[in-house]
């Protein structure tokens, strides 16, 4: 296994070992600490950054870092742009509350969840990976909610962090087996 192969399996079991963490404090408190999610955005995005500077700096041509360093950081840091700012839209135009972190069905904790998936998703799939996760917690995140709102329960709740987890890795498994990144 290469520098790069250890680096990026590094921060994928971090990603597993924090997005578990996180989907057990959602589904128990239906909040998501900070204190586990922060630190861990931060490291995964050094350990992908980290690999995409030692894949650079390989030696290998298809690896170079005009060509592939750059646009691999640009997936990911794009990514992790893009899934925060996604759900903070969504949390600001449509999360009840109007404020961030208040009552509505998107808190601060799932917009800031939302930066560490699309980190992950952007740097080993792209935007297809990136785009597919979050739809398929969306998803997951509809058919979950869908007994409460059979049951008439409009303003049911439902904890995201699993739903949106859990299609990180669906798209995730696809990126990866499809020979993405």
């Amino acid at each position: 296994m290469t520098g790069v192969g250890i680096l990026q399996g590094a921060a994928l079991g971090l990603y597993a070992a924090a997005g578990a963490a996180l989907a057990v404090a959602d589904v128990r408190a239906r909040r998501i600490p900070d204190r586990i999610l922060l630190p861990a955005l931060a490291a995964v995005l050094l350990l992908l950054a980290a690999a995409v500077a030692a894949g650079a700096w390989s030696g290998e041509p298809e690896r170079s870092f005009a060509a592939w360093g750059a646009a691999v950081l640009g997936r990911t840091l794009g990514g992790a742009a893009a899934g925060f700012a996604a759900l903070l839209a969504a949390a600001l135009l449509g999360g009840g509350s109007g404020t961030i972190g208040g009552s509505g069905p998107i808190g601060g904790g799932d917009v800031k969840l939302a930066a560490l998936v699309g980190a992950v998703l952007g740097h080993f799939g792209g935007w297809p990976a990136l785009g597919a996760g979050f739809a398929l917690g969306c998803g997951i995140a509809a058919v979950w909610a869908l007994p409460g709102i059979l049951r008439g329960r409009r303003s049911a709740t439902i904890p995201f962090a699993p739903c949106l987890l859990l299609g990180s890795w669906i798209a995730l498994a696809f990126a990866l087996l499809g020979g993405r990144g």
